[in-house]
């Protein structure tokens, strides 16, 4: 459960946001059902509905998810296991610490919440340990946060034109020339699955290889 207590920076889990609009909502439960838990991910959904209706997509989420759905709210500090519901009329924004505050929307944005606002924040905290992923949609919202989390060597995914309701949010997206891998959301899911599984193998192996270097420096330093 997403924490109010101050944090240190979670460096054991990575952070991706789910772009969606138009159709979403469905691509959206088609993907969690086949998240595995377990994973050190927290999502970030960031969808374009209205206020009122956010508590509704939460309960059917949660229905179908190992991820336990929150909405998000000032104070939160992400946490594995969990997927938090970006506000639509509130900006989010990083303490140094992982403590987010929110505050309100700036700018002329049409859409709310702001896949851009949302995407761009999460990459200047979590940078090359965040991905995105822009699911069925009107409109190319997402498109500047794709290429600002791209710059900052973040993984941005867009589901495939075929599987969705309307395709012209992934579409923009992957005219960027940032989208990686497209997929339906059965196929995204599998794909994430896999890299955070690679992702833990890797540290693990750093780790290991961190502390036998460690080892070997404090018994030369000895002799």
């Amino acid at each position: 459960m997403p924490s109010s207590t101050p944090s240190r920076p979670r460096d054991n889990m990575q952070v991706w946001v789910l772009g969606a609009s138009m159709g979403g909502p469905q691509a959206i439960k088609r993907f969690l059902a086949k998240m595995p838990g377990g994973l050190p991910v927290c999502f970030i959904l960031a969808q374009h509905i209205y206020s009122k209706d956010l508590p509704i997509l939460a309960s059917q989420l949660d229905r179908c998810s190992a991820y336990r759905v929150v909405p998000l709210k000032d104070g939160t500090v992400l946490e594995p296991g969990t997927l938090v519901l970006a506000p639509v009329d509130k900006q989010i924004k990083f303490s140094p610490h992982g403590i987010i505050t929110l505050h309100p929307s700036i700018g002329s944005s049409y859409y709310h919440p702001s896949i851009d606002g949302v995407i761009t924040c999460v990459a200047e905290h979590y940078r090359d340990r965040c991905g995105a992923i822009i699911f069925s949609g009107m409109g190319n919202d997402g498109i500047k946060g794709c290429e600002y989390l791209h710059a900052r060597n973040g993984l941005v995914w867009a589901q495939s034109k075929q599987s969705c309701v309307i395709s012209s949010m992934p579409e923009s997206a992957r005219e960027t020339g940032t989208v990686s891998f497209s997929g339906n959301p059965e196929q995204l899911a599998a794909q994430l699955s896999s890299h955070l599984e690679h992702w833990l193998r890797a540290r693990a192996l750093q780790s290991v290889n961190s502390g036998a270097a460690s080892s070997t420096q404090t018994g030369t330093s000895g002799a």
